[in-house]
């Protein structure tokens, strides 16, 4: 076989395997139930404070001030002012898709932190191995957890329109092509997570440390850009993920392909280093 049929048939297993696990449905309904209650709190919320405005007559006077504008830039950046398009989103799409960003890198650990090292662990990788490349069985693994954290994230998103409200000039073309925007651009960001996770679970033989390591490395970045906040220390912010997702939302191709660009390299360094070390180990 050459190397595209031993990665398709490596994915398949894994993808049949994942529907069978207990696991995978568990992990699926974490993200369900914590999405659905985070949600709901956001409507009720949001929902109190159009009714507070309508009570008090207030709505053009909110309007004036700019206040959704105002409260995008706050989640957003600055860098979001002249991005006419995240303005005519819902409010809920913009928070949906900020928890992802949040929540997905620690759900794509759970994942996929065993992909690797539960194999390792009872040396059945080596009957894969020697029906197929490792590097094939690698991006077998990862092509499995990307497919599945993209059928969730899809239907997510897709039952995130449900519970939409109308945002300042919004329109349904307009929300359904940023909310597919939003899906892309989750699954570039998970891409590196992914493979982060990869790489933890190929350079150990237990799953619970690819576990440890992979969450501890999730917070190093994290500290990553806190510490960058720090004028002498404002290098490290490159040496993180987080710092090039801002700019995703760009319309301007000198501003958004730079970040596509580093996300790819992130998870290709990541992979590259799965990789040496799945080849360099004794199965």
């Amino acid at each position: 076989m050459n190397r595209p049929q031993e990665i398709a048939l490596v994915c398949g297993h894994e993808l049949n395997r994942a529907v069978r696990s207990p696991k995978a449905a568990i992990l699926f309904l974490l993200y369900a139930l914590v999405a659905s209650f985070s949600g709901f709190i956001f409507i009720h919320v949001t929902g109190a404070f159009d009714e507070q405005l309508d009570a008090l007559h207030m709505r053009d006077l909110v309007d004036q001030m700019g206040v959704y504008r105002k409260a995008v830039l706050l989640f957003f950046g600055e860098g979001a002012a002249d991005q006419a398009w995240l303005f005519q989103m819902p409010p809920f799409l913009l928070f949906f898709y900020k928890f992802n960003l949040f929540f997905l890198p620690a759900f794509a650990v759970l994942m996929g932190f065993d992909q690797l090292s539960g194999e390792l662990q009872t040396r059945s990788l080596r009957y894969l191995a020697t029906r197929a490349h490792r590097s094939s069985v690698l991006l077998g693994k990862v092509l499995a957890q990307f497919a599945i954290l993209a059928l969730l994230v899809v239907l997510m998103s897709l039952g995130a329109l449900l519970f939409t409200r109308a945002a300042p000039e919004s329109s349904w073309g307009v929300t359904l092509l940023g909310t597919l925007r939003f899906c892309g651009l989750t699954l570039l960001v998970m891409s590196a997570y992914l493979s982060l996770t990869a790489l933890f679970s190929a350079l150990t033989r237990t799953p619970l440390y690819a576990l440890i390591f992979a969450l501890c490395a999730l917070v190093f970045l994290w500290l990553l850009g806190a510490l960058a906040n720090f004028d002498s220390l404002a290098f490290l912010r490159w040496l993180s993920p987080a710092t090039y997702e801002p700019a995703l939302i760009s319309t301007k191709p000198g501003e958004v392909l730079p970040s596509v660009a580093a996300y790819l390299a992130f998870s290709a360094l990541f992979l590259g280093g799965a990789l040496t070390r799945l080849r360099s180990r004794d199965l």
